[in-house]
């Protein structure tokens, strides 16, 4: 685990100790909640305390938690923010790669100038993109093999948002690890959102010189 994981965060012991146990006895542990206890400590508290029930406490803790969050979805401001970015800045066009000049070019709907406005990360629906990200744009034949890509650029133009994107190629999915394996083509490509298949960044690890990335749902066109 330290191999793999040397700098980026620093394990519970026993959710090492566990999770093993817990995945060969249930199988993947899809229908249990990833809660940080800690992070909800203090409510948990006061439910035990203020409520005075200690029959099936599990279920009534759950239970108020969700109320909770329903609480805080319902909230009138829970999706106001929209179009919230970071600092615009400019870069000529000229400056960007050939092939992503000759992408820009191809972006039939929209004419780029000679200098174009970028950012780092932007809010869009209540999604965060953000330059480095990876996300599924398509997904192949019949076994739906998903096609990553990786956020180079997030262009400003006519008050809308373009993402420059690198395409990433599915070499094969190591079921023993859980894991696509991915790798950086020489191809880039300008996407909106809603070509987007997924509203989530994934998680990709670099490994042995290898992109690995771990998709922890099923990915499918519903038509």
């Amino acid at each position: 685990f330290q191999t793999i994981f040397p700098e980026q965060f620093t394990p519970k012991f026993h959710f090492l100790l566990h999770s093993a146990r817990n995945t060969a006895k249930y199988g993947p542990l899809k229908r249990q909640m990833n809660l940080r206890y800690e992070a909800k400590h203090h409510l948990l508290k006061q439910i035990a305390n203020r409520g005075n029930n200690f029959i099936n406490l599990p279920y009534t803790i759950s239970k108020r938690v969700q109320l909770r969050q329903c609480y805080e979805l319902i909230d009138e401001n829970a999706f106001r923010s929209n179009n919230v970015s970071g600092k615009i800045r400019t870069r000529r066009t000229i400056i960007f790669h050939k092939s992503i000049q000759n992408a820009l070019i191809e972006d039939s709907p929209f004419i780029y100038g000679d200098i174009v406005e970028f950012v780092k990360w932007v809010l869009i629906d209540n999604v965060k993109y953000k330059v480095g990200d990876f996300f599924v744009a398509h997904l192949l034949g019949g076994e739906e093999i998903p096609l990553f890509v990786k956020i180079k650029f997030i262009i400003h133009i006519v008050q809308q948002w373009r993402f420059i994107v690198q395409c990433y190629d599915t070499i094969a999915f190591r079921q023993n690890l859980w894991y696509y394996e991915i790798r950086p083509s020489n191809n880039n490509n300008i996407l909106s959102k809603d070509e987007f298949l997924t509203h989530k960044a994934e998680d990709c690890y670099y490994i042995n010189n290898s992109y690995f990335i771990r998709v922890p749902y099923r990915l499918t066109i519903i038509e």
